[in-house]
């Protein structure tokens, strides 16, 4: 496909938790220094976005 007429889809999830939100933040800083090439993970405040590639 064409990279141009490429569609970037963009899901939300959201869950909550019962676990308190800094250690559940921490868990996935953690992943961020694992390289792995299906996908990133970036965190920033309470936001966490995982970018998956096929």
């Amino acid at each position: 496909m064409d990279p141009e007429n490429e569609i970037t889809l963009r899901l939300r999830f959201y869950k909550d938790i019962e676990e308190n939100s800094a250690s559940f933040l921490l868990k996935f800083e953690k992943y961020t220094n694992l390289k792995s090439f299906n996908f990133t993970v970036k965190t920033s405040n309470n936001h966490i976005w995982l970018d998956i590639t096929p």
